[in-house]
């Protein structure tokens, strides 16, 4: 017995593997998916008749599954990608010292506060459990408001909960890949790594902003 390992003369397999070579560690390769193939494709031969019929299926079927998870595992990567739910301190005023480590920012009610140019708390994709949307009746001239009901990780929700609890009676700023969601005020700590947020009357915004969550965002019911 002999170990075999499959060539690719033509430099078909390296063309095809060339684009996905960079997300071969997502399917468990430390290596470029031209080199997990070739080590994948290795194989035993006892009998060197069927060697080349051998050669030809191992492959096709080895190529095959190879990219299968690259494109599987680069399709989930976008799906999810970019997401970034960022939590901001705030304060009514800052000393002087400390003037350029924060913007000003007035609230619809005219007050004026200033925010910390960085978050302190960050949760991407992967701390977040689901985002159900939900339509509140109308007050108004505001239309339909929305409110994102948001649902973290144990994890992340711990966090979530220290960080409000090291905040109460102060406004947080949050924000959705760079995008102002809210500036509510915290009255108590967060519990059960669940936030409730206002998010405005358009569905096309809200599309555009919780749409990177893919499967993670949901719509609830009419009335519900």
């Amino acid at each position: 017995m002999r170990f075999l390992s499959l060539e690719d003369p033509s430099g078909t397999m390296e063309r095809l593997t060339h684009g996905a070579s960079a997300r071969s560690r997502g399917a468990g390769c430390s290596t470029p998916v031209v080199d997990c193939v070739t080590h994948v494709l290795r194989i035993d031969v006892a009998d060197d008749s069927i060697a080349p019929a051998m050669n030809r299926r191992a492959f096709v079927t080895g190529l095959g599954a190879v990219l299968a998870v690259s494109l599987a595992a680069n399709s989930e990567q976008v799906a999810t990608a970019d997401v970034a739910l960022m939590l901001f301190e705030t304060a009514e005023k800052v000393p002087p010292t400390k003037s350029n480590a924060y913007d000003r920012l007035v609230l619809p009610s005219g007050k004026e506060i200033y925010v910390a140019q960085t978050p302190m708390l960050i949760f991407h994709a992967a701390d977040i459990v689901s985002v159900v949307i939900k339509r509140k009746r109308p007050t108004g001239k505001s239309g339909q408001p929305h409110t994102a009901i948001i649902t973290l990780q144990p994890d992340a929700g711990t966090q979530l909960e220290e960080f409000s609890h090291n905040n109460v009676g102060k406004r947080i700023d949050i924000r959705l890949n760079g995008e102002r969601l809210s500036t509510p005020l915290i009255v108590a700590p967060i519990a059960l790594g669940r936030v409730t947020l206002d998010v405005g009357p358009s569905r096309e915004r809200i599309n555009k902003l919780f749409g990177p969550l893919d499967a993670k965002l949901s719509w609830a019911p009419e009335g519900s």
